[in-house]
């Protein structure tokens, strides 16, 4: 199925978000996507990986600046949780809000930091978040999954989910 709405859709933003059930790590899901799209790789120097997040995050900025009206929030949004979106991928700074935040607020922010980049990200082109192995998925991405698709009707948003059934059938 997510095979042959890839090949007949092939304009659409894909982001792969696949479950790890070895893993289990919070958010992996969103880090693996993430990661890459930020261009964040374990083997650079963190200076390296901040200059590709801040460059990418920036463009993502300019593009988001001209919405129409109706969707001029999100660019508001991307601007006071990019400091979210750092800390979310191992950026953060001392002396950032993501830091000085409590962890309960840290961790909503966190969330909402996902849901506007993805609607950000849905408006230049539509976005379609293949989660695969949801068996297998973290209770913090599921909580994220379901903040991403509130108060979505007006973006080009499709979630395909792939699962295994239960044990219990």
């Amino acid at each position: 199925f997510i095979y042959e709405l890839r090949r007949q859709y092939p304009q659409y933003h894909w982001a792969y978000l696949p479950c790890d059930g070895i893993l289990r790590k919070s958010f992996n899901p969103f880090r693996h996507f993430f990661s890459h799209f930020f261009q964040q790789d374990s083997k650079q120097l963190p200076t390296h990986n901040r200059a590709n997040f801040t460059r990418l995050y920036q463009e993502l900025l300019a593009k988001t600046r001209t919405l129409p009206p109706h969707h001029a929030r999100v660019h508001r949004e991307l601007t006071r949780l990019q400091p979210f979106m750092a800390g979310f991928l191992g950026l953060q700074e001392a002396d950032s809000l993501y830091a000085q935040l409590e962890p309960q607020l840290r961790y909503q922010n966190t969330i909402y930091a996902l849901r506007a980049t993805l609607r950000a990200l849905s408006l230049q082109r539509a976005l379609v978040l293949e989660l695969e192995d949801f068996h297998w998925i973290d209770a913090d991405s599921r909580r994220a999954a379901q903040t991403i698709c509130q108060d979505s009707t007006n973006f080009p948003l499709l979630l395909p989910i792939t699962s295994r059934y239960a044990a219990d059938g």
